[in-house]
């Protein structure tokens, strides 16, 4: 078998495998497309009509399925729940793995009647939850999680963006996060906040 050929296969393979391994829906289908495409190819070039033919399947429902996440209204709200709120309790509870990689000093038990906590929805299910914690005009965000299969999505910034009067009229312009996360301070960086120091950030309200 030709070398180039051969390398294909073997790139093919390793995209595919990668694809499995995603926890966003939308990388899912993007990397599985394009694996899906090298592995058709791949079939056609070996003269393997089969494999050719069944990647060239997969490609077409990779771009359905793509086509009906970027076409689809989703409904975003979210709560406004008090500290000790049941919902909220459940679920942090159902994220006690997930939570520590990014806020590892969060602790359910810590919050106080002063936190402004919110959960998100999308369609109705849980998304995820913001916690604030007031300091004089700045709010210091002690959670800012989304399940897995919503990170796609800008839940956060969503209920920010709703919350921006009523948090102005309350006498705060500013919300600061701390995280020596490294794909966390990714996260930030893209969603606009503005780096202070090392490991802090800020976003103007």
């Amino acid at each position: 078998m030709n070398i180039y050929l051969e390398i294909l296969g073997y790139v093919a393979s390793l995209v595919v495998l990668v694809s499995l391994v995603m926890s966003s829906i939308k990388r899912l289908r993007w990397i599985n497309l394009f694996g899906a495409m090298l592995f058709s190819a791949y079939g056609f070039f070996i003269g393997s009509i089969p494999t050719g033919m069944m990647n060239l399947g997969i490609v077409v429902i990779d771009m359905y399925y793509l086509y009906q996440i970027y076409s689809q209204k989703d409904y975003f709200t979210y709560l406004i729940v008090n500290h000790d709120s049941r919902y909220l309790r459940k679920l942090l509870k159902t994220q006690t793995e997930e939570v520590p990689k990014f806020f590892p000093d969060f602790t359910y038990e810590s919050l106080e009647e002063k936190h402004l906590c919110f959960i998100s929805l999308r369609n109705l299910n849980a998304a995820g939850a913001l916690i604030l914690r007031p300091e004089g005009n700045q709010l210091r965000v002690e959670l800012d999680f989304a399940l897995k299969q919503y990170r796609d999505f800008k839940t956060t910034m969503f209920i920010v963006e709703r919350e921006r009067e009523n948090l102005k009229a309350e006498g705060y312009n500013e919300l600061v996060i701390t995280s020596n996360v490294p794909s966390h301070q990714k996260y930030l960086t893209r969603k606009e906040f503005s780096q202070l120091t090392e490991n802090e950030y800020s976003y103007k309200l």
